[in-house]
């Protein structure tokens, strides 16, 4: 299959699959080590198939009428209502695939995590997309020749005929064009929106938001400091959002307004308020929990390691982490001076490392 990614990303310097996780790497590199990746829930792609490609399937169904009722049986139409019926089917396939691929890698969006957690979900994010958008893509290029040759050879029979315009058949010819016509600009509205539901990105830090929007092959970026953000601000835009727990955010800033462009939106989120909520903590330190652990000894460990405490493996990992150092852990305890930190590293040890050996 041709890589349409390598070709877009060469083609555009603003397309860039993977520019979120470079900025997550870029972050690891400035020692931050948690934040917040925001993207579009699974919703935004379902809404999508529902509005965009339900279409391109009835007039998929509607072309293969036209083309089976202008040639009759005859081989060139079965061959052309066969393309078109593939061509349908197998973009509802992938897209189905990837939308349930799309759901079990990012459903924790609305969490702080480590970086390393984030890093390795975009990772495998993007491997995803760049099957799914080549796919897309192979399935757009030949049902563009395809399209093209229909249109080409209804043209020609058109002329061809002597009085042509006075028949019913050649309305029905032209009515297919147009239906035809419709389906490229439908696919091609189908391939922007599945773009944005991969691309687009809000990245929230202790310090700064990240913003991505991803416009067809452009982008809107903008990094936002803490302290200029004036207020978030979350909805439920209609009945089914309530229902199912998604929704927008926005994002007010310092010296603009709902009228001004110092507003940054995101729709259809996974849990607005519960997003908003662990953003300001985030913001304010209060969800810092490994500031909150008694043990410093026990702290210091996290914060060298990059271990959170709400993370299900943390206690595993502090075992792991003792197993591998106590060496070092041995020597901090012969050399350390204060007695609390002391006390500390012999508690931590009798905890997790004689508890591991029984």
């Amino acid at each position: 299959m041709i890589n349409f990614r390598v070709i877009y990303e060469y083609l555009w310097t603003s397309f860039r699959v993977e520019r979120d996780t470079q900025l997550v790497d870029n972050l690891q590199q400035k020692g931050e080590w948690y934040a917040m990746m925001i993207k579009h829930t699974w919703f935004f792609g379902l809404f999508t198939m529902l509005k965009v490609l339900l279409p391109i399937v009835i007039l998929s169904g509607a072309n293969i009428f036209f083309v089976y009722s202008r040639f009759h049986g005859e081989v060139m139409g079965i061959v052309l209502w066969i393309v078109f019926a593939i061509l349908a089917c197998y973009l509802v396939f992938v897209s189905l695939n990837y939308l349930r691929n799309f759901h079990k890698n990012h459903h924790q969006s609305f969490e702080i995590r480590n970086l390393e957690d984030i890093h390795n979900e975009l990772v495998e994010g993007d491997k995803l997309f760049t099957a799914f958008f080549n796919q897309l893509q192979t399935l757009y290029f030949f049902l563009i020749i395809t399209v093209s040759f229909d249109i080409i050879y209804i043209i020609y029979q058109v002329f061809s005929t002597g009085n042509a315009f006075l028949t019913i058949s050649t309305y029905y010819m032209l009515l297919e064009i147009v239906c035809l016509v419709i389906q490229i600009y439908f696919n091609r509205l189908y391939n922007i929106q599945m773009i944005n539901l991969d691309m687009d990105y809000i990245l929230a830090t202790k310090d700064q938001v990240y913003f991505l929007e991803q416009k067809a092959m452009y982008t809107d970026s903008r990094s936002l400091e803490r302290d200029k953000i004036k207020t978030i601000r979350s909805t439920y835009p209609n009945f089914i959002a309530s229902f199912f727990g998604f929704g927008d955010i926005a994002i007010l800033l310092e010296g603009g307004d709902d009228l001004t462009h110092g507003i940054v939106q995101m729709q259809t989120i996974q849990a607005p308020e519960e997003t908003v909520a662990h953003m300001y903590e985030l913001f304010t330190g209060k969800w810092n929990r490994v500031l909150q652990i008694k043990n410093l000894y026990l702290r210091k460990i996290a914060e060298e390691q990059k271990l959170m405490p709400d993370d299900p493996d943390f206690y595993s990992k502090v075992q792991q982490y003792i197993r591998d150092s106590e060496i070092i852990i041995q020597k901090d305890y012969i050399e350390c001076e204060d007695a609390k930190i002391k006390s500390d590293i012999y508690d931590l040890y009798k905890e997790y490392h004689i508890k591991d050996k029984k």
